[in-house]
């Protein structure tokens, strides 16, 4: 009886001890969804080379994993990537996967694109008879069909905020003679060009004084604000005054009534003013090179791939031509 007894309490003591050593299996499970809260299924997430798939509810799992620092991924297309540094513990880890669609996808979905103009600068982009028209349209509208989607929506904004728009998911790409700069493809991603332009000084028919920049010493310069023209103007020394409007048109219409000496803007704009306004002329050479492109948010390489697929499509096809011939009443440069 005693040996019994003491056999007892020596199993029970090799089995407590068994159990109270075996190392507790390490895992990292979670649920992978997209923006509105879909659990998202067969999507596969990356742990530092391993691989699993969700299941129907969007669930993973990793298991035996050691403790440490790891690299938790997702790269699936229609969505954004995924990419995060998790810390792995000892035990059960979770962590869920939230997965946004890019700008093509949530395009695609809707059917047209959301398209950002500031539709005040003839003859890009101008509105008539209660709707939005010009070069810039025109072309915008044969790229989404190039795409495969209906017409795109133009959501009017003014210049000034038209980049926070953008940045804040306003709409998904603008088209609005937009200059490629440097300081602007830090911040945005842009086409392949589209058009060839610059900056050129307008003034008033009846004005022989101001021939070119070096005439500008000591007059009042009008400009649309944060515009590549305003960066012009303000490397022009000796300027008296460079005033900034919120559109260009204002600009014309304070130097056709004289508040101003000169306007410096591009030069197609211009151009159409001074065609369409017989008090207004250009004077002097082109005082930049510069090339209009369609921006979109960085990260949507998929969507400016799409875009410049199109654009080729379109001037290959001799309907870039079309529509150049059309507002400009020349043939576009080779």
């Amino acid at each position: 009886m005693r040996r019994s007894v003491l056999f007892i309490l020596l199993l029970s003591l090799i089995l407590t001890f068994a159990f109270g050593c075996e190392k507790k299996a390490t895992t990292l499970a979670g649920v992978v969804k997209d923006e509105d809260g879909n659990p998202l299924q067969g999507i596969t997430v990356s742990l530092d080379g391993q691989t699993a798939t969700t299941d129907e509810s969007g669930k993973y799992v990793f298991k035996n994993l050691e403790e440490g620092s790891y690299k938790l991924s997702v790269s699936v297309k229609d969505f954004y990537p995924f990419e995060v540094n998790v810390n792995i513990k000892s035990g059960e880890n979770t962590k869920n996967i939230g997965l946004k669609h890019t700008t093509l996808a949530k395009a695609r979905k809707r059917g047209y694109l959301l398209v950002g103009s500031e539709v005040a600068y003839a003859p890009f982009e101008f509105m008539q008879d209660g709707n939005p028209t010009g070069f810039d349209i025109d072309l915008i509208k044969e790229i989404s069909k190039e795409m495969g989607l209906s017409e795109p929506k133009i959501i009017d904004t003014a210049w000034d905020g038209i980049f926070a728009a953008l940045k804040a998911e306003k709409f998904d790409i603008i088209i609005s003679a937009v200059t490629i700069t440097e300081d602007r493809s830090k911040e945005m991603l842009f086409s392949d060009p589209y058009y060839d332009s610059g900056q050129i000084i307008a003034v008033r028919k009846d004005n022989n004084e101001i021939k070119n920049e070096d005439d500008l010493v000591g007059k009042v310069v009008g400009v649309q604000i944060n515009t590549t023209g305003d960066f012009a103007a303000q490397k022009i020394k000796g300027i008296k005054e460079i005033r900034r409007y919120d559109d260009i048109q204002q600009a014309f219409q304070d130097l056709e009534i004289g508040r101003i000496d000169a306007v410096i803007n591009d030069l197609p704009v211009s151009a159409y003013y001074a065609s369409t306004r017989p008090d207004i002329k250009l004077v002097g050479k082109l005082l930049t090179v510069e090339h209009y492109g369609i921006p979109a948010r960085l990260g949507d390489n998929d969507l400016i791939e799409e875009i410049n697929k199109a654009l080729k499509k379109i001037k290959e096809s001799g309907k870039y031509r079309e529509l150049y011939v059309k507002w400009f009443g020349v043939e576009p440069p080779q």
